[in-house]
């Protein structure tokens, strides 16, 4: 059997409150998969990609 890694260890909440993004909190880690919960000011503009090698998603979120 293989022993579990952990995929993040930094702090579960983090308070931003600049620009858009009050917080980032995150809501499980299983397996290997992260979900994060972005909190934001109003309804910003924002995209989405994706990218490989490692695999990650990226949130652009305009700032007022």
């Amino acid at each position: 059997m293989i022993p579990a890694r952990e995929t993040y260890s930094g702090p579960l909440r983090l308070a931003i409150g600049t620009g858009a993004v009050i917080e980032l909190v995150q809501t499980g880690d299983f397996e290997a998969v992260s979900n994060w919960a972005v909190g934001i000011r109003g309804q910003p503009p924002f995209r989405v990609s994706t990218e490989s090698n490692p695999s990650r998603l990226i949130i652009d979120i305009a700032s007022p």
